[in-house]
């Protein structure tokens, strides 16, 4: 459910070229991997605050965000579900994609 959740709130949030890869098989670290790419540092910093907020269990801490300073990447880690959001030059300097497909 907290996938479905997710990728809703960064459609509604206009993040662009939202991919979701599986990767069970390669890490223990989570289940789902999201990349998605903001126009601008701003949008960036606005999804990624917006996962947190939605994302945030009652009587918890916030997910952490990791990046939100200068917006240029950001990477929030929901335990099952890691989500990149980055700006489209980053993206595609990383490519992260090609590193993570099985």
């Amino acid at each position: 459910m907290q996938l479905e959740k997710v990728l809703a709130i960064l459609e509604q949030h206009k993040a662009r070229d939202i991919v979701a890869l599986d990767i069970q098989k390669l890490t223990d670290m989570a289940d789902t991997m999201i990349i998605c790419t903001g126009t601008s540092a701003a949008h960036v910093q606005g999804i990624s605050k917006k996962i947190v907020l939605a994302t945030k269990q009652p009587n918890q801490s916030p997910p952490h965000a990791e990046g939100e300073e200068t917006g240029e990447w950001v990477l929030i880690d929901l335990g099952d579900i890691v989500i990149n959001i980055m700006k489209a030059e980053t993206r595609a300097y990383y490519d992260l994609e090609s590193l993570w497909q099985d």
